[in-house]
């Protein structure tokens, strides 16, 4: 991407800001092709943000060396989860009743199973961990906005 940055002071808007909101006093001006521009914009339209909470959240991300989770993603990452957790539940009940000697399968499906479940219990942890991260970010820039 061929793209060149030029920070600006930007002009003061009139009118009291927004309370608990950080005033904005810098712009970044960042010069895009037609394709590259009507992507962004296709991208804000996507994920249901203007394009500058867009460029912020990329910039926030790239700095924080993590993802920033839009609303939509983290309510996708919870339900993922729930769906994850009945599928841990449902192995679990497979592998008691294999264990019980109610199904009579080849050693090897056991194992495949408890494979299937070590892998839903760490996507699990990890999607959980995810979670947790953009709760605990969206909690500091809160109290930030507050100081």
């Amino acid at each position: 991407m061929n793209s060149a940055l030029k920070s600006e002071p930007v002009k003061r808007q009139k009118g009291r800001p927004l309370s608990g909101s950080k005033s904005k006093s810098e712009a970044v001006r960042v010069r895009l092709d037609e394709d590259e521009k009507e992507a962004f914009t296709r991208l804000a339209d996507k994920l249901g943000v203007k394009p500058s909470i867009l460029h912020r959240r990329l910039i926030k991300e790239a700095v924080d060396e993590g993802p920033e989770v839009f609303e939509k993603e983290l309510a996708a990452l919870l339900d993922a989860n729930v769906q994850l957790s009945a599928i841990g539940r449902n192995i679990n009940q497979i592998a008691r009743a294999i264990n019980q000697g109610a199904i009579v399968v080849e050693p090897i499906v056991s194992r495949d199973l408890e494979d299937v479940l070590s892998a839903v219990e760490a996507q699990k942890g990890a999607v959980r961990r995810m979670i947790k991260r953009a709760r605990s970010k969206r909690r500091i820039r809160k109290s930030k906005r507050e100081t």
